[in-house]
């Protein structure tokens, strides 16, 4: 049955059939004679436990995985599923038909089971690096997609636009080292440029190649502003940089400072590899906790990509949006963002929205405002603000002194 001819059967739109339809004809030639693997009796048996997933979603992944074998077009979607995610380039996953129709409202249970189908190939990538099963638990990021749905729509499910991520376990890309995961990346990624004085040891940052345009309070302008209050980017002559620095508490500086090489040495470059920082889901984001994950992550990296250089972790994500610093002090995340050297990113506006409310369709006026978090995204939100992400980082050879505020606390080297 080619794409086309299911898609009639289904009464699924033409849309979905041009989206999902490159390789369905691999998919359909290379279909398994006994049919796929993961929709045996006997896998979610094996496998469930490395998800995470409450143990009253496996009746709902049964019975979906029995609707499915009971119809041979249906096989066939969920291999070219399965495949699209473990095999195929070019996930486009989020414009994918979510198929409540087809599954009468359970399409999000679907695309449930179709994540689920990566542990054994998860296991299989680490084997084949040296390591060990243990951290097959970058699985159990299966659990947080699922809360996340739940909250949403309140209801089992995940998200079709979420499946992508988990490509990456496929390919040995992200692993997960304590309460964070970590991603081989170059600095060239974040557009900052990292510079230690030779005398001192205090830190600057600056943004890097690529020219940021900033607002009047140092926030790189939306997609929809272009009348910046002025503009950033790396200039070098020789040995000496002239740029403008970033203030760690996560804003750029309207001034320009000049950093000779006899005084400052680059430790992170475009070309510098680091550790690009995920957040899974999940809070108790203690400073015990991320200190311990850094610490783990560092050494994990070095014992198993021994070749690369790792000099600190980065990070962009809406996380590190100052304001939440400011408007929750005493929280978990404002203590993390106080150990680290944050900085301005490029931003949408309505950054972290869905991943806090598990939907994000511009309608506020109802969202619930029953945690902190909620309320502070939506005291921006409901008058028809803004939210943005920030950038952050913190060097590999700092480590021990997480927990005293190294980036705040050093002295502030030129005013030039």
């Amino acid at each position: 049955m080619n794409v086309q001819d299911f898609c009639r059967k289904f009464r699924v739109d033409e849309a979905t059939a041009l989206i999902m339809g490159s390789e369905w004809w691999r998919s359909e030639s290379e279909l398994p004679p006994g049919g796929p693997g993961f929709l045996r009796p006997d896998y979610l048996k094996q496998y469930f436990a490395y998800t995470a997933l409450p143990p009253e979603v496996l009746p709902k992944l049964e019975e979906m995985t029995a609707r499915i074998n009971a119809d041979p077009a249906l096989v066939l979607l969920a291999w070219h599923t399965h495949r699209s995610l473990v095999v195929y380039e070019n996930l486009r996953f989020r414009d994918w038909n979510r198929f409540d129709e087809l599954f009468d409202g359970d399409g999000g249970i679907f695309y449930l089971l179709i994540a689920c189908s990566i542990v054994p190939h998860v296991q299989e990538r680490l084997r084949a690096l040296g390591i060990p099963d243990e951290y097959i638990v970058s699985c159990t990021r299966i659990r947080g997609y699922y809360d996340t749905f739940m909250s949403g729509y309140g209801k089992s499910g995940l998200n079709p636009s979420q499946l992508h991520w988990l490509r990456h376990y496929v390919d040995g890309k992200v692993f997960r080292v304590g309460r964070f995961e970590y991603m081989p990346a170059k600095a060239e990624q974040y557009n900052a440029a990292v510079f230690r004085n030779r005398r001192t040891g205090a830190v600057m940052a600056v943004p890097g190649p690529r020219e940021h345009l900033f607002d009047g309070d140092g926030y790189v302008l939306y997609p929809d502003q272009n009348e910046p209050a002025f503009r950033g980017a790396f200039s070098q002559v020789g040995g000496t940089v002239t740029a403008i620095p970033y203030n760690p508490r996560g804003f750029a500086e309207n001034r320009l400072v000049t950093l000779r090489a006899d005084e400052w040495e680059m430790v992170a470059g475009a070309d510098s590899d680091v550790l690009g920082l995920h957040i899974p889901e999940g809070g108790k984001m203690t400073a015990d906790l991320c200190r311990e994950s850094f610490r783990q992550a560092f050494e994990f990296f070095s014992k198993y990509f021994p070749e690369r250089d790792f000099r600190g972790i980065f990070c962009a994500s809406w996380i590190f949006y100052p304001y939440y610093e400011r408007v929750l002090p005493d929280s978990n995340l404002a203590a993390l963002m106080r150990e680290l050297y944050l900085f301005p990113v490029r931003s949408s506006g309505n950054d972290g929205v869905y991943f806090i409310f598990g939907r994000a369709d511009g309608d506020y006026r109802d969202y619930p405002r029953d945690n902190s978090v909620r309320r502070a995204m939506l005291d921006v939100l409901q008058p028809g603000g803004r939210l943005r992400c920030g950038g952050m980082f913190f060097l590999a050879d700092e480590l021990a002194l997480f927990g005293q505020q190294p980036y705040r606390n050093m002295k502030k080297e030129i005013e030039n």
